[in-house]
């Protein structure tokens, strides 16, 4: 079975101060509920108002990709090569500082005509369950 979590599982510190003069941030993928027998499969969030910089790692045997198409609007977005090295419980901590970004200007952006600043989902599947897509977008 696979199932979609949230997106209130992003978290940002700051780190440094950019040449421009913007906090460069560490942004985790951290604090949603996996249980014993679950694993990470793949995330896709959607970002608005914050530049990329840095993929700072990836996990071994993953995709991970970050980018703007030269408006606010990005996606960041990893996914497991082949479902063999899917993140477990012990493994999970590898999507920790796991991108560095520079926010635009949480100002500026905060207002609500505006979409949400990290929008996603993460795939999540359960050892010995036929895999199947949940809900999300």
């Amino acid at each position: 079975m696979r199932r979609l979590a949230s997106l209130s599982f992003v978290a940002v510190a700051v780190c440094v101060v950019a040449a421009s003069g913007h906090a460069a941030e560490l942004l985790s993928l951290q604090g949603f509920p996996l249980a014993a027998n679950e694993y990470v499969l793949a995330f896709k969030i959607d970002i608005f108002g914050v530049v990329p910089r840095a993929v700072c790692h990836i996990p071994y045997g993953w995709t991970v990709t970050a980018g703007v198409d030269g408006s606010p609007v990005g996606t960041f977005a990893g996914v497991a090569g082949h479902g063999l090295n899917a993140l477990n419980t012990t493994t999970v901590g590898q999507l920790k500082n796991l991108f560095l970004i520079e926010n635009v200007d949480r100002i500026e952006m905060a207002r609500p005509e505006h979409p949400a600043t990290f929008d996603g989902h993460i795939q999540i599947g359960t050892y010995g369950r036929m895999p199947r897509k949940c809900g999300g977008r």
